[in-house]
C-alpha cells in the first residue's frame, strides 16, 4: 500500500505543494497551505486541511493577527 491519498486525481500526491483549498494536495493533513494576503507573517484561517487551520483571523489587514495587542 503507497502513500498516495488519491490513485485517481494525478494532483493529490505526497510531494505536490499544499494550497489554500478544500483539497489535500500533498495527502497530508497536517499542512493548510500559506496564504497570507496582508503579508504578516499568518497564514489566513479560511486555509484548513482536516482540522488544521491557519490562525489569522482579517488576512486583509497587517494589523489583526494572534499575537497583535488587543485594543
Amino acid at each position: 500500500m503507497g502513500d498516495d491519498c488519491d490513485d485517481v486525481d494525478p494532483n493529490r500526491h505526497p510531494g505536490m505543494t499544499e494550497v489554500c483549498d478544500s483539497d489535500d494536495e500533498d495527502c497530508d493533513t497536517t499542512t493548510f497551505g500559506n496564504r497570507d494576503q496582508d503579508g504578516d507573517g499568518f497564514v489566513d484561517s479560511a486555509c484548513c486541511n482536516d482540522t488544521d487551520c491557519g490562525n489569522d483571523c482579517d488576512d486583509m489587514n497587517i494589523s489583526i493577527h494572534p499575537i497583535q495587542n488587543e485594543i
